[in-house]
This record gives C-alpha cells, sequence and structure tokens, in this order.
C-alpha cells in the first residue's frame, strides 16, 4: 500500500509526469495522464491510499529528463 507519491521538480521549468498500473494481466491503467508539476516544487500524487498487489507494477514517466524527482512511501502488509 502506497501511502505517498512525492513529486520534485527541481528545474525552473514546468514538467509532466504519468502514473500507470500494470497488473498481473498485463493490462495497464492510467493513474495520471500527463499531470502538471509546479516549476521549482513538490506535487503529492495520492489523497487516499494507494493498495497494490504482490504482481502489479506502479510506473513513473516524465515527460522531460533530469527535471522531477519521485520518492514513494510504501508500506507492507502481510
Amino acid at each position: 500500500m502506497f501511502r505517498s507519491i512525492l513529486v520534485a521538480d527541481d528545474s525552473g521549468s514546468t514538467s509532466t509526469i504519468t502514473l500507470t498500473l500494470t497488473d498481473s494481466a498485463a493490462a495497464v491503467f492510467v493513474l495520471y495522464n500527463v499531470k502538471a508539476t509546479v516549476a521549482n516544487g513538490t506535487v503529492e500524487l495520492l489523497t487516499q491510499p494507494l493498495v497494490v498487489q504482490e504482481s502489479e507494477v506502479l510506473k513513473v514517466t516524465a515527460a522531460n529528463a533530469n527535471r522531477l524527482h519521485v520518492v514513494g512511501s510504501y508500506i507492507e502488509i502481510s
């Protein structure tokens, strides 16, 4: 379960980010599609916890290289 996904933009320009979830059947679900970031700012993507299964993949794609830093806070429930 992801409790937080922070995106920090350390450039002087706005960038965009796409967040997808791929399940065990290889189906891709777009959680954020071309979400704008704030130049020289930080954005919290989650307002609620995001539950993911062990076989699922969370993928973050930036539109521009060398501008964004992404940090996820994950809690494993067993």
